[in-house]
């Protein structure tokens, strides 16, 4: 089995990890705008990028399966192909699951001492789950 290194971006969260920068920005521009051309796009974003680069972000998200496109006249018209927060689990999912084919004991110490350090609130939480599944029988 072919291992696949999904590049993890810090300081964002769900699809913002796993999507280049100026991919996370071109997938919100076109969540906040619904159903939109690249030169809607283009206007959106608050950074000067080429129309072409823009043209080019899309088709890849085209073709990562993040946007959906469909032929209007000469152009396309790029939509979501999910919601922002179906598309935040999804990627959060991603990246998890490449995380627990490396948990090991230590890994997982070391998990739950960041969870202690962060918020107490979150360990307890994550401790009433696990008793939950157990007692649910998964």
């Amino acid at each position: 089995m072919e291992d696949k290194v999904i590049r993890v971006t810090s300081n964002r969260v769900g699809a913002g990890l796993v999507l280049g920068s100026l991919e996370y920005e071109v997938y919100k521009a076109c969540c906040a705008i619904g159903k939109a051309t690249v030169r809607e796009i283009v206007d959106h974003l608050s950074t000067d990028h080429a129309y072409t680069t823009i043209m080019t972000t899309c088709d890849r998200l085209s073709k990562k399966g993040v946007l959906k496109r469909e032929k209007c006249g000469k152009s396309y018209v790029y939509m979501p192909s999910v919601t922002q927060e179906e598309m935040d689990v999804k990627s959060t999912c991603k990246v998890l699951n490449s995380v627990i084919g490396s948990l090991t004991e230590p890994v997982m110490a070391n998990f739950l001492e960041m969870l202690e350090n962060s918020d107490s609130n979150k360990l307890d939480m994550l401790e009433r789950m696990i008793k939950e599944r157990k007692q649910n029988g998964k």
